[in-house]
């Protein structure tokens, strides 16, 4: 599974922006590597934006955070070409927002995130084999991997959802876009999160296509 993490939040005070960072480093820690970046947008309605994932690209005020495994346009982002594929991500970005998802495959959780415009999106790959939980708290947005660390970030809380206790005794599971907690939720699979000044709407950027097969043609395809 990709870790990643981060937020979006508007810049309160110094302490509390230093608390979230402080916290954000913790919940970021595995075994794999991953790079951090943080961009504070230098005006007068400031927003902080802080993300952890093993390929981090900050390209003229917009952070595109990535994990192991997408592709873009054909290509595989690695450690050799990802300063290069994300600078193409953030200009597509810039033109044409969402849009992007329709040049990216392969199993990836990415996480845009523009301070200056108080935009961001997260998205999660066409078959959910990666996942991402977020919330929404004091007017921004956090994300993560997991949905613990998520729950456990200041301002979020970690009440317990009680339909997912049913859930999870019935199917083993909590079906997303729930998660055990109740101000957390989880991107389900194909699907993208639009954040823009304290709002958020989930939008699907991809559905499987079903083509009809005469039955006469089904011998072809043996």
């Amino acid at each position: 599974m990709a870790r990643i993490f981060g937020y979006l939040l508007p810049t309160t005070d110094a302490s509390r922006t230093e608390a979230d960072a402080r916290h954000a480093a913790t919940a970021a820690r595995c075994e794999s590597p991953v790079q951090s970046l943080q961009l504070i947008a230098a005006d007068g309605n400031q927003m902080t934006a802080t993300c952890y994932a093993l390929h981090v690209l900050e390209k003229e005020g917009v952070i595109v955070s990535i994990s192991e495994g997408a592709i873009w346009r054909g290509r595989q982002i690695s450690s050799d070409n990802d300063r290069e594929l994300l600078a193409e991500i953030a200009d597509r970005f810039e033109s044409s927002g969402e849009q992007l998802l329709n040049d990216l495959t392969g199993q990836f959780v990415i996480a845009i995130q523009h301070p200056r415009t108080r935009r961001a999106m997260l998205a999660v790959d066409r078959m959910g084999v990666e996942r991402v939980t977020f919330a929404e708290t004091s007017g921004g947005l956090v994300f993560g991997s997991l949905a613990h660390e998520v729950a456990r970030f200041p301002g979020v809380g970690r009440s317990i959802r009680q339909q997912a206790l049913y859930d999870f005794l019935i199917f083993h599971m909590v079906p997303a876009p729930q998660t055990v907690y109740q101000n957390v939720s989880k991107l389900q699979p194909g699907t993208a999160l639009l954040f823009e000044d304290g709002a958020f709407c989930v939008k699907r950027y991809w559905m499987p296509r079903y083509d009809y097969v005469d039955e006469h043609e089904i011998p072809a395809l043996i």
